[in-house]
């Protein structure tokens, strides 16, 4: 979507839309969401949501973009792996390195620990700082799966 009040591009998913904030969860019966950006806390035994949850997915998102269309987790069986290993697959810790400043949001936008993502706010100045500075991620990614 456009905002016409900021002249910014939103993302909007109203598929999973709830009253959970970063500081209160909410548990939900289904794991709603697209699979392969669903966050680990989403796929657990008993899942719960915050807005953490859309972080990780426009990580996913990010991710997607910057390394030409290659998804972050093939599917939600590689997230659920992460999880319970706590290792991103080496295709996303390579792409991270190369990604310079960007990766490094990313490699916090993955955290398995919903509490230790940042916000959106912190996301929009690091990345507005980025932009600033003119750095660019490397073009060299790994897209194998």
């Amino acid at each position: 979507m456009f905002s016409s009040k900021t002249g910014l591009w939103k993302i909007g998913d109203f598929g999973f839309s709830s009253e959970a904030t970063s500081k209160h969860s909410k548990l939900t019966r289904y794991s709603r969401g697209t699979s392969s950006y669903r966050s680990p806390e989403l796929l657990s035994e008993h899942p719960t949501y915050t807005n953490r949850a859309d972080i990780w997915a426009l990580g996913c998102i990010v991710y997607e973009i910057y390394i030409l269309g290659s998804k972050a987790f093939f599917d939600d069986y590689v997230v659920r792996e992460y999880g319970a290993c706590q290792e991103l697959p080496l295709k996303i810790q390579v792409n991270i390195l190369l990604l310079g400043k960007v990766g490094e949001s990313l490699r916090e936008i993955f955290s398995i620990d919903p509490s230790k993502r940042p916000s959106a706010r912190s996301l929009l100045e690091v990345w507005a700082k980025i932009k600033e500075n003119n750095e660019t991620a490397y073009t060299n990614v790994v897209t194998e799966q």
